[in-house]
């Protein structure tokens, strides 16, 4: 049967990508089309029977709560389409606004917990919402997926208060409870129970002023208590613990080495080297940079465990270059030093000036806030990335300047090498 197209136009208050991005998502290919001077940005998802339209829909919906989750900003519907068999655009009604030149999902939850799920189809409402006061509700709505009496709501959040920490929230908190004993009490009658009811006191009036500051002031504080319960009630880690955590540095190679491996140098354990599994060849890379030839298809020769640090020390098949990293599980960090990590030995090939001219590059990408990254080479799989590096002490621009003309030398002698007659 033929194959459907649902293309849903969005609004996004994240970053947007400028080019096409493919990215996956229970099973399913979506793609995130970029804006242009006379379309809107959309995504889209390829559907066949007995895939129905609804169902592709929910899909997208799906997706689109993950995505406002990880990115803690709004991902909203605009209009929807379904096209067979090509895909079509949307035009665009809104100004142009903000793109990401780098845009990358990097955290796309999937729960199987329906209510989990409801919390993150919720949290994308609240977070689409232009009224304060419907934004305001939206929120309050997460908690009552758990706690269905006005009694429950109150005591869950004068329970949490006490516990969690959110910056943005503080000062409101610090400043109700100079005037509320019952905070609980305070946001259920005087911001979800006003908003929704219109019969008794409190009410907020949407021409009032003073209600809409009160509820944009409270607002903070009831989104985050649902963030709260999303993440510890659900389970679901919001953007800023995956962040804390940074346990994407090493998950790949945790995942590699096992996990009795990295419990054993967690606790300043060393494993024994000879039960490891044989390690891929590697590669080392820049994040949306192009590959550095001399860096990829690295073989791994020497190994060493040191209170919970796991010390690799790799060399090029094709160059005399030598590349060492450490994975510290200890604090879960990919350590790498591109200025004393690599080192070369000139044999007089061209081969060997390009392996300089790689590790420039890598250095001037570094640089520029760039995020190093350690694939397997073979099966193209990530197996570790490093938060963009932020160089201290130092001139950037100048730096730049720098690199450039020591690379412009580097492809000079590239150049003189490959037409040296005496070149073996």
């Amino acid at each position: 049967m033929m194959k459907s197209w649902l293309v849903v136009g969005i609004k996004s208050g994240a970053l947007w990508p400028t080019s096409d991005t493919r990215i996956r998502y229970r099973g399913h290919e979506f793609v995130l089309r970029a804006e242009t001077e006379t379309t809107a940005p959309t995504i889209d998802v390829q559907f066949e029977p007995p895939m129905t339209q609804d169902e592709a829909h929910l899909l997208i919906r799906r997706f689109m709560s993950s995505l406002s989750w990880g990115a803690d900003d709004c991902v909203r519907e605009t209009t929807s389409i379904v096209c067979s068999p090509h895909r079509t655009r949307i035009a665009k009604t809104q100004r142009p606004r903000i793109l990401n030149l780098s845009f990358r999902a990097d955290y796309l939850p999937e729960p199987s917990n329906p209510k989990a799920q409801l919390a993150l189809s919720l949290y994308r409402e609240a977070e689409s919402q232009n009224s304060i006061p419907h934004q305001f509700l939206a929120y309050f709505k997460i908690l009552n997926i758990l706690h269905s009496t006005g009694k429950q709501q109150r005591d869950w959040i004068n329970s949490v208060l006490p516990k969690f920490i959110d910056n943005s929230a503080s000062n409101r908190l610090i400043e109700l409870q100079s005037k509320y004993a019952d905070i609980g009490e305070y946001l259920y009658e005087s911001g979800r129970c006003a908003v929704v009811h219109t019969f008794d006191k409190p009410i907020v009036d949407p021409d009032n002023p003073k209600d809409d500051r009160r509820l944009e002031d409270d607002l903070p504080l009831i989104k985050a208590l649902a963030k709260y319960l999303i993440e510890h009630e659900f389970g679901i880690k919001s953007q800023q613990t995956i962040w804390r955590e940074h346990l994407y540095e090493l998950d790949g190679f945790r995942q590699l080495l096992g996990r009795k491996v990295v419990d054993e140098l967690k606790v300043f354990k060393e494993p024994e080297l000879s039960t490891l599994p044989a390690l891929p060849r590697l590669s080392l890379r820049l994040r949306d940079y192009p590959q550095f030839k001399s860096l990829e298809g690295l073989v791994p020769k020497t190994a060493k465990a040191i209170q919970g640090r796991f010390l690799l020390l790799c060399t090029s098949v094709n160059t005399p270059l030598r590349i060492a990293f450490c994975l510290d599980f200890r604090d879960e960090r990919l350590e790498f030093d591109p200025t004393e990590d690599i080192t070369l030995h000139d044999n007089g090939s061209p081969e060997i000036v390009g392996a300089a001219i790689d590790r420039l590059r890598l250095i001037q990408g570094l640089v520029a806030n760039g995020q190093l990254e350690v694939w397997a080479t073979e099966s193209n799989t990530l197996l570790g990335r490093c938060d963009p590096w932020i160089p201290l002490n130092m001139d950037s621009r100048r730096t730049d300047e720098n690199l450039r003309k020591m690379i412009s030398g580097f492809k000079a002698e590239l150049a003189r090498r490959k037409n040296d007659p005496n070149m073996p």
